[in-house]
């Protein structure tokens, strides 16, 4: 009798309970699968920038510090585009449009636009602060020397205005925390709006939304003011309060610690800004609508579309592969069950833990339907060719033959998915956990399920495999391929070792891309608006700067603003062929206009002492002028600068915050802190994560899969020799993909990995089957590739091809790279199955044959002594 390792002890075992109690088995796992779909209810979709990173990341932290005292800087972003900008008909519409906004746009924070913002001038000598809008008249158009003002102030040009006085924006500013007492409120108004089963859901939704937020709060740098349901602080803190003067545990304690806008709540901010914004285009009034809560807004709504989508085409692929290959209702409806169940269990999980569906994790269930799978294709297979007539011991042999192999090839699959668990990127690295976990409750799922399916099912053997269409032509076309190279063996590796060498130029070009305006096809209408935007305003995406001196009033000195002048002027000329500058804004701005109009100079200079520096910010403040609490802190210790930009891909920021850091000390000296964050700054380091979690998850994946092939199959040549085929489709695919100059971006990161845990299933269930052939039958190599290929090789193509088909579902989906990825991925696979085919028998041949010639030295040595 076969003496078993304890690995086939553990499935057999498993195995075997199972089928003696098919309905325990069956209640147990459905008990685990609904504990688990209970987190369904919190489970929610979020592609905003805030989940790019986790909260205890160092540049999350400053970007919510920033945030919390500044406000949200990622507004929305309505331009109009008229030849009427100036005249009194357009301000009539412009400030009914602005007022709308106010009123009907639910959690809005503040608007900004012509029709409110501050314009100082003077008035009989003085000094006069009022909003912009009043000086228009009530007829006619604006007169010159105002129009012309405006339009080279840094106060208005590229902010509000385009330098052609053709464009205008109005800034619609949501809420950046409000308190879980407004979303009640909220609710229990109907604002919302929508059935009770749809605010059953909200509810659900808020209650997660304020438990992540406040779990996360003790990550962030500082507490933030509670907000009264107008997102304004309460009577009963200051109103000016800074964050360190709050006390967040006692907010906390009763109940109004504020959360971060729930995602929802975004939605109802960006359609009420739209359906405003529809109402008041007419023909002389071209309006589009962009900005950062529209452009995640949009992402989600791809993500909701496509998951849908490419989970109901990736079931159908694996629903008509296992049809045309079982011709079995029953052996159809047992992998789709055994799948089916740990894709919720999984879902449900993702939602106990707080982990969202992003743009990255959407590609989930597809990867689980398929992948899942395959385990159930390799041990149907075993089982269906099986002549034993008693089905207990049938179940003996299915899980003798491959209960190990398939244990094994979950491992890895698991560790290949564990590897970008260090990915600094959130959405890579709750990728890369959940679909480990998946994988492992997907195998013990298939390991109770399917022996309890197969007994209550009564699924008879088919030996003669007339059941499973193609196996018989499928094996007589892989096994000749397979012995051709195995006879081939050396003429097999030395094209391998030139393959391996022509895609080395092709690696140096990879080109890394991370912009996620250009995952929206170009005739997307928020792609179309921003870059119509951009054309005029050069203000996209902004980076932020802030400088704090630590001091009071450490801002107010004519030094100071000489140095921000200068950070300004600095930061304006780094413009380049792939970053252009739009403006920048600071206090210093505004202290220019101030000083402008009362000196009557020209509007560079700045007041020349500390005094005169006090008394001009103090006429601007008791003017009304509302922009000063968005330029500094209360204390005037800290000053923010805002350097807006043009979108452009993201590797176009990288390195601004280190030069803008240097350029700090060398005008303020080191005394000051200096924060660099913002949407542009947060790109960045995406950017530079792409690069870095590619490469440390493909060196870990190797690592970690090479450690499991000794384990599986504890000889080091062999588990060796396994990697190439492993490694080498991903190495062809980067290769191709740098002679085509298509780029590595977030989805492209993943490819690796995937590629991995497929493609070493294939490897593990060959090698595994040639090495148990040689151990226990002493068989030569070539009959052990004979046997081997005999036995797994139409299983092999088989699931391969599943797998590439299901995964080419994503070529379907409206985000580019998602769509790119599925069609390099898929073509990986195949890639991996060729080799498999044709490298793998030569590998194993050729390592047999050194083995062999070792020993006929060894023993002429021996004979010779």
């Amino acid at each position: 009798m076969t003496t078993l390792n304890p690995m086939q002890r553990l499935t057999l075992h498993l195995g075997l309970w199972a089928a003696r109690h098919p309905w325990l088995a069956i209640g147990v796992v459905t008990l685990l699968t609904a504990i688990f779909c209970v987190g369904l209810g919190t489970l929610r979709v979020d592609a905003s920038n805030n989940a790019m990173f986790g909260h205890n990341d160092n540049a999350q932290i400053d970007y919510e510090a920033f945030q919390k005292e500044f406000g949200r800087e990622d507004a929305v972003v309505v331009a109009i585009r008229s030849p009427r900008i100036f005249t009194s008909e357009f301000m009539v519409r412009l400030r009914a449009l602005h007022e709308q906004l106010e009123a009907k746009v639910p959690w809005v924070e503040e608007v900004t636009s012509l029709a409110n913002v501050t314009y100082v001038d003077s008035a009989d000598g003085t000094v006069r602060t009022s909003k912009l809008g009043d000086r228009w008249p009530d007829q006619g158009a604006l007169p010159e020397a105002i129009r012309n003002d405006l339009l080279k102030s840094s106060l208005y040009r590229r902010t509000l205005l385009s330098p052609d006085g053709g464009t205008t924006l109005l800034i619609v500013r949501p809420q950046t925390f409000v308190t879980p007492a407004a979303l009640e409120a909220a609710a229990a108004s109907g604002q919302s709006g929508g059935n009770a089963l749809q605010h059953l859901g909200q509810s659900i939704r808020a209650w997660h939304d304020r438990l992540d937020a406040n779990l996360g709060a003790g990550a962030a740098a500082k507490p933030v003011p509670a907000l009264s349901a107008k997102g304004e602080p309460t009577p009963a803190q200051p109103t000016d309060a800074t964050v360190e003067d709050i006390d967040l545990r006692s907010l906390q304690a009763t109940g109004s610690a504020p959360v971060r806008l729930p995602g929802s709540k975004l939605v109802e901010f960006n359609d009420a800004v739209r359906r405003i914004a529809d109402e008041f285009r007419q023909e002389e009034m071209e309006i589009h609508i962009s900005g950062g809560p529209v452009i995640d807004e949009a992402h989600e709504t791809s993500v909701h579309q496509d998951l849908g989508l490419m989970t109901g085409l990736s079931l159908a692929v694996v629903v008509v592969a296992l049809m045309l290959q079982l011709r079995s209702t029953v052996g159809v409806l047992v992998p789709v069950l055994v799948v089916g169940m740990s894709l919720l269990a999984t879902l449900g999980a993702m939602g106990w833990i707080g982990f969202p569906i992003t743009v990255v994790s959407q590609a989930l269930p597809p990867i689980m339907l398929t992948m899942g799978v395959l385990s159930s294709i390799h041990m149907l297979t075993t089982y269906l060719q099986d002549p034993e007539p008693d089905f207990e011991q049938a179940v003996r042999n299915m899980f003798h033959h491959c209960g190990d192999p398939v244990v094994y090839t979950v491992l890895t699959d698991v560790l290949a998915f564990l590897a970008f668990s260090i990915a600094r990127l959130e959405p890579i690295a709750e990728f890369g956990l959940m679909a480990a976990f998946g994988s492992m409750i997907g195998l013990v799922y298939t390991l109770l399920l399917l022996p309890a399916l197969l007994r209550i099912g009564r699924i008879k053997h088919d030996p003669t495999h007339k059941n499973i269409v193609f196996f018989g032509w499928l094996s007589n076309i892989v096994t000749p391929v397979g012995l051709y190279c195995h006879r081939h063996y050396r003429a097999v590796l030395l094209a391998t070792v030139l393959l391996i060498g022509l895609m080395i130029p092709g690696i140096w070009r990879i080109q890394y891309a991370h912009d996620v305006l250009t995952w929206f096809q170009p005739e997307h209408v928020l792609r179309r608006d921003t870059m119509a935007i951009d054309a005029q305003m050069q203000s996209s995406i902004p980076l932020e700067i802030v400088i704090d001196t630590r001091k009071d009033e450490g801002i107010l000195t004519p030094e100071f603003m000489l140095g921000l002048r200068s950070l300004q002027d600095y930061a304006a000329s780094l413009s380049n062929e792939h970053l252009q500058i739009g403006s920048t804004n600071s206090i210093v701005d505004s202290i220019q206009r101030v000083h402008q109009v009362l000196t009557g100079g020209s509007g560079d200079a700045l007041p020349g002492t500390r005094e005169l520096l006090h008394q001009e910010l103090l006429l601007f403040e008791g003017g009304g002028a509302k922009e000063i609490k968005r330029l500094t802190d209360r204390r005037y210790s800290k000053a923010r600068v805002t350097v807006r930009m043009a979108w452009a891909d993201a590797h176009a920021f990288i390195g601004l915050d280190d030069k803008f850091r240097t350029k700090v000390v060398e005008l303020f000296g080191k005394d000051v802190r200096t924060t660099v964050t913002g949407v542009a700054y947060m790109q960045s380091i995406g950017a530079l994560d792409v690069i870095d979690s590619m490469w440390s998850s493909y060196l870990l994946s190797a690592l970690l899969i090479a450690g499991m092939l000794f384990v599986v199959l504890r000889e080091f040549k062999i588990s060796l020799a396994s990697i190439v085929p492993n490694f080498l489709p991903v190495w062809i695919s980067l290769g191709v993909m740098g002679y085509l100059g298509l780029p590595v971006d977030m989805f492209m990161v993943l490819l690796g990995g995937i590629a991995l845990a497929v493609s070493v299933d294939d490897t593990v269930h060959f090698m595994h089957t040639v090495m148990r052939h040689r151990r226990t039958e002493g068989v030569e190599i070539e009959a052990a590739v004979r046997t081997t290929l005999k036995e797994v090789g139409a299983p092999l193509v088989i699931a391969s091809m599943v797998t590439a088909c299901a995964f080419f579902t994503f070529s379907f989906s409206s985000i580019i790279p998602l769509s790119r990825f599925g069609v390099i991925l898929s073509s990986t696979l195949v890639i991996a199955l060729l080799l498999d085919v044709v490298v793998s028998p030569a590998l194993v041949t050729g390592i047999a044959r050194l083995e062999a010639r070792r020993m006929d030295k060894f023993n002429k040595t021996k004979v010779a002594s």
